[in-house]
């Protein structure tokens, strides 16, 4: 089971359809995309501070790797080290990003994965919304591009 913090921005959406989609979960603990591809994490989940800390982290290693005279090996091992390290506090990162962006956290719950942890939050969360008297405002206008429906006559 994994626990997971849901954050909602400082000024939600009057749609109910569109508060819901801009709802980000973040997961607890180690991130696997954070320790193969964490640049590419951080562009992609739009961490720009976090990304140039991250980037410098290894200038900073590198150079004191290189004025010790270390071997090849250590050097390596630390730069190891370092993407561990990083991709084990970095969901943690990424909800201090999403705060210092304004956004507030709604709950924490609990799920075997992600889709199981929405649907457990949203169970709880659409009644709350419904006796607070938000309303979705799409739920009765068709969606772009589809065509009302017309009722055919019948033939005889």
């Amino acid at each position: 089971m994994a626990l997971y913090s849901v954050y909602e921005p400082d000024e939600p959406a009057a749609d109910l359809v569109e508060r819901a989609d801009s709802l980000v979960f973040v997961k607890d603990g180690f991130s696997w995309p954070a320790l193969f591809v964490a640049p590419l994490w951080l562009i992609y989940h739009r961490m720009w501070l976090v990304l140039v800390l991250y980037l410098g982290g290894f200038v900073v290693l590198d150079l004191l790797l290189s004025m010790s005279n270390v071997g090849t090996a250590i050097s390596d091992w630390a730069g190891f080290g370092y993407m561990i390290f990083f991709a084990l506090e970095a969901n943690g990162l990424r909800r201090y990003s999403l705060e210092r962006k304004g956004y507030q956290l709604v709950r924490m719950v609990i799920g075997g994965n992600r889709e199981r942890a929405e649907a457990a939050f949203f169970s709880d969360w659409l009644p709350d919304q419904r006796r607070a008297g938000v309303v979705s405002i799409r739920a009765s206008q068709p969606r772009p591009g589809k065509l009302a429906l017309r009722e055919r006559p019948r033939r005889r």
